[in-house]
């Protein structure tokens, strides 16, 4: 936020703000009673987001949790973290 908010409102505001883009903005609403087959079931998309620079290298993993059904491709598909895989 960087600065000190001069009033309470700015206060409220400034909270919302930051919560609608650091929080509200990564949640996806789901129906949770679909078959994990069903074409509508689109929660378990296969992506992260961050809105910062995250720099890491995979030393630095300790544990990849991935689907049981994903672990054998995951493991081929990156054998220097097939050690550390946790479906």
């Amino acid at each position: 936020m960087g600065t000190r908010p001069s009033t309470e409102d700015e206060a409220v505001h400034l909270m919302a703000s930051t919560f609608e883009r650091q929080f509200l903005a990564y949640l996806k609403p789901f129906n949770s009673e679909l078959p994990h087959d069903h074409r509508d079931n689109y929660y378990a998309e296969r992506e992260w987001r961050c809105d910062i620079s995250v720099n890491f290298a995979l030393s630095d993993v300790r544990a990849v949790v991935v689907h049981p059904d994903f672990a054998g491709r995951c493991a081929a598909d990156f054998s220097e973290l097939s050690d550390r895989l946790r479906p």
